[in-house]
């Protein structure tokens, strides 16, 4: 029981610990072949059900400290260069290629994995990819993989039953070709998301390999019927010039089953989709991303996709002109019934959120938690006026979660990792205002702190709340979005 909790997630980065393991797991192998599948002593394969395989040369000498050894930094340039490329060359030419066999013979060696994460893995190769979709895995994570523009895939070798994946690749391209944005990108984006697409339930698409590439599906004569599981959905590019891929991705003509979407505004084209999308009577959950570097209006997007879908549960609405805030907020307050979760940000140099839009907040009786921010990213420029928020959040009578992102407080240097003792008593005086107005809440974050309450009969307790595996800033991605680490996670 022991090995098997051990070895359930097994982490395989460039060590001799992994290759160790690897080697067990070959070994394994070979075993069970000559032994109808079986294994003499304990198995480790059998034990473990997720794998995180990683990394780029480039993090070499970040993750593992290859070039921290006072020797090491004693040496001449040219040598200290020379070390480090046989690092890369080894981790490229016998450590990736090492993992192959393992995962192409994934059924017999690794019975139960279902899960695999490849982390900064450099090049995919035609065999790494071949091997991944000749596997049985359910969930497959592809974060910062360089794909090369010619990889092709056999589409009769997949076994897969998928159902999430997450992509973020980069496309390798030559440097005659790096201007020539006009050329298909790399078919095997499309393959895989064609492969994938039958049983696929959740979706992250983070990047694509060059603006104005598109990606293009490899069974193209069956669009209509494919992504018909899919229910969660993450779209984060700002290059995508087309909305062909959210028709097929979200089928707002079908019976959509899309509940979660978190999706960037970047361009006409994807905000023109939203806008005629009409009604997804499944969705619960919206988060929608302007542009940081242009921050849009209602010229750009309009209110359209939100008047379709006032169902909606939990809210999310980042760089937008303060103009659209203004017009959002009364139809959140007249329309949205069952709205129980909101985050709102003000792009504003005045640091201030106008008092209209938080009479329009305090309106929406529904709400459960409550995210504000204000002021420019990044850091904290927020002078923030409490004394107009806590006159608004006491009329939210079910309010639980409060949260203040980027505020900041005069004779405090926001860039201390650690905060001031003055710092942390400042904010527990505001924390236990807001716990005496707001009876029902259960913690706030104000000034990078999480603060718990706790309630007692004649009196009122304050616990501060340190990060532990999770930064604030996932740990309130995944408050105010969806509630997964697929989605929202530390890398």
């Amino acid at each position: 029981m022991a090995r098997s909790r051990q070895f359930a997630h097994t982490q395989l980065y460039y060590s001799k610990a992994a290759f160790d393991i690897i080697s067990m797991l070959r070994e394994e192998g070979v075993e069970r072949l000559q032994n109808s599948g079986r294994t003499k002593s304990p198995s480790l394969g059998a034990c473990i059900r997720k794998i995180t395989f990683g990394t780029h040369p480039k993090c070499l000498a970040a993750a593992f400290g290859i070039a921290v050894p006072k020797g090491l930094l004693e040496l001449d340039v040219d040598e200290q260069r020379r070390r480090r490329d046989h690092v890369c060359e080894s981790y490229l030419d016998t450590y990736i290629p090492s993992f192959i066999p393992v995962l192409s013979s994934q059924p017999t060696i690794l019975p139960r994995l279902e899960t695999l994460v490849l982390a900064n893995t450099g090049p995919i190769q035609r065999d790494m990819a071949e091997a991944i979709v000749s596997s049985t895995l359910q969930h497959l994570t592809l974060k910062r993989v360089q794909v090369d523009r010619g990889t092709r895939l056999a589409p009769d070798i997949c076994k897969w039953r998928l159902k999430s994946l997450y992509l973020d690749l980069d496309l390798i391209l030559s440097e005659s070709n790096r201007a020539r944005i006009d050329k298909p990108a790399s078919p095997l984006i499309g393959e895989l998301l064609s492969l994938a697409a039958p049983t696929l339930e959740r979706l992250a698409w983070i990047d694509i390999p060059n603006p104005g590439i598109p990606v293009v599906l490899a069974d193209a004569q069956h669009k209509q019927h494919i992504f018909g599981q899919l229910k969660e959905l993450m779209f984060r590019d700002p290059w995508k010039q087309d909305h062909g891929w959210l028709e097929l991705l979200i089928q707002p003509q079908r019976c959509s089953l899309i509940r979660f979407v978190d999706i960037s505004i970047d361009n006409y084209a994807i905000a023109d989709f939203l806008g005629r999308c009409g009604h997804l009577p499944k969705l619960e959950i919206f988060v929608c991303n302007g542009s940081p570097w242009h921050y849009l209006d209602l010229s750009f997007f309009d209110l359209s996709f939100f008047r379709a879908n006032t169902h909606i549960q939990k809210l999310k609405v980042e760089y937008m002109e303060p103009s659209y805030l203004g017009e959002l907020l009364p139809l959140l307050s007249k329309e949205f019934l069952n709205l129980t979760s909101l985050s709102l940000s003000w792009p504003m140099k005045s640091n201030h959120i106008p008092q209209r839009d938080l009479d329009h907040i305090a309106a929406i009786q529904s709400l459960k938690q409550l995210e504000l921010k204000g002021g420019l990213p990044p850091g904290s420029t927020w002078l923030i006026d409490h004394n107009a928020i806590l006159d608004c959040v006491q009329k939210l009578p079910n309010l639980q979660r409060l949260a203040f992102s980027r505020d900041s407080y005069s004779g405090e240097d926001p860039g201390l990792e650690r905060p001031s003792e003055g710092h942390w008593v400042e904010m527990v005086v505001i924390a236990a205002g807001y716990a005496r107005k707001v009876p029902l809440l259960e913690w706030i974050f104000v000034g990078q702190l999480l603060i718990s309450i706790h309630r007692q009969p004649r009196c009122l307790g304050i616990e501060y709340l340190p990060p532990n595996e999770l930064s604030y800033f996932t740990y309130l991605n995944r408050v105010f979005g969806e509630d997964s680490e697929f989605f929202y996670r530390e890398w």
